[in-house]
């Protein structure tokens, strides 16, 4: 399945399960569990995405005022509010 996800039956129901082992979420149908590992793709890339943007901005932020990485996460977050 896609990025890791992958769906087992559950009696009458199916039951994702994403890359650690872990039940993301029962579903009544087929169809349905397959729309909701789209969504949790898309989700991960969004997730991706916003991890490095932020990476860099904490590597950029730490350079422009030479600190370290707790305190750029630091201003970044109060930033982000």
């Amino acid at each position: 399945m896609a990025d890791g996800y992958r769906i087992r039956r559950a009696g009458t129901k199916f039951e994702i399960i994403d890359h650690a082992g872990e039940t993301v979420g029962v579903y009544e149908t087929l169809r349905e569990a397959e729309y909701e590992i789209d969504v949790c793709v898309s989700d991960d890339a969004m997730w991706k995405s916003a991890k490095l943007l932020v990476e860099i901005a904490v590597a950029a932020y730490m350079k422009k005022h030479g600190v370290g990485s707790k305190t750029a996460q630091y201003w970044i977050r109060e930033a982000a509010d």
